[in-house]
């Protein structure tokens, strides 16, 4: 699979771009992808909000449409439905699932408001991930808590401007903290104008579906 996502932040005319930005799954078998996105899956973002211990958070869920890799198609995409979203760090593979941040930039090219989804798709389908993936309410287990309306949350929306995660893998079922860079000027974070991190918690499978040990045996 070869996984990325459209958009720059560069030029001052990057600012007013309102093209819709999108990312992509595409599976690499040797062979053009011919006909634009006719052999792609669309999968759909709903945004939400929810509340939970007392906090409003701004969510993503998406859309679960299947991929039949064996019928011809090739691969997935999503569209972004926020204004000026766009991509410009890399994705990162993280068991079962890749994840990665947008941004919405300020309408200043120097400036440090605008706002960032941390995003968490099925690698496979590009669609909602077939576990709890991220630990929303920030209790340390991955649950039922997490979840949205009955679906597992794929975005999770934040007033700073997030530049390129990293994940420290803490234990079996790849789990592990993703770290978020954020700048400190941005809307919701101090005054000292340093770089500072959020951070959660994820999980990119389900401890029964990953190898938790092993041993070496010398049969004759």
């Amino acid at each position: 699979m070869v996984l990325f996502g459209t958009g720059q932040y560069i030029n001052k005319e990057d600012i007013d771009n309102t093209i819709t930005q999108s990312f992509y799954g595409i599976w690499d078998n040797g062979h053009t992808v011919a006909d634009g996105r006719v052999n792609l899956v669309e999968q759909k973002i709903k945004t939400s909000t929810t509340i939970i211990n007392n906090i409003s958070y701004k969510v993503r869920t998406m859309s679960n449409n299947p991929v039949n890799y064996s019928a011809e198609q090739r691969g997935w995409y999503v569209d972004f439905n926020t204004s000026k979203e766009r991509i410009i760090v890399n994705p990162i593979l993280f068991g079962q699932l890749v994840l990665f941040t947008t941004t919405i930039p300020d309408q200043n090219l120097c400036g440090v408001t605008g706002g960032s989804w941390l995003m968490v798709l099925d690698s496979n389908t590009g669609g909602e991930p077939k576990f709890a993936a991220l630990d929303i309410s920030n209790d340390g287990v991955l649950s039922g808590s997490d979840m949205v309306e009955g679906h597992n949350v794929s975005g999770l929306r934040s007033g700073d401007l997030y530049w390129q995660p990293s994940i420290i893998q803490t234990g079996s079922g790849n789990s592990g903290t993703i770290l978020l860079p954020k700048d400190n000027e941005s809307n919701t974070s101090g005054t000292d104008g340093k770089d500072t991190l959020d951070q959660i918690n994820i999980q990119g499978a389900l401890s029964s579906e990953a190898r938790s040990s092993w041993s070496h045996f010398n049969f004759q």
